[in-house]
């Protein structure tokens, strides 16, 4: 069985092929499909990094109130 933390490692491996891809499209077509592609491997590494900090319990290190300039 696969991990999250396997899903995860592709995943980004994912997001660095998108991003090459994106710098090096030139005409307005292959532009158009890298920005789609680099969109769903972003929403794609989000979603994997949120559902492994939701299984590990990860809590925000910020405490409420911290960052509304009120300290």
């Amino acid at each position: 069985m696969i991990t999250d933390e396997q899903l995860l490692e592709g995943a980004y491996q994912e997001l660095v092929e998108a991003r090459c891809l994106f710098t090096q499209a030139q005409e307005p077509d292959m532009v158009d499909y890298a920005v789609f592609r680099l969109k769903a491997a972003e929403q794609r590494y989000d979603y994997l990094i949120r559902r492994i900090k939701l299984r590990d319990g990860y809590k925000c290190p910020v405490k409420k109130g911290e960052l509304d300039g009120n300290n």
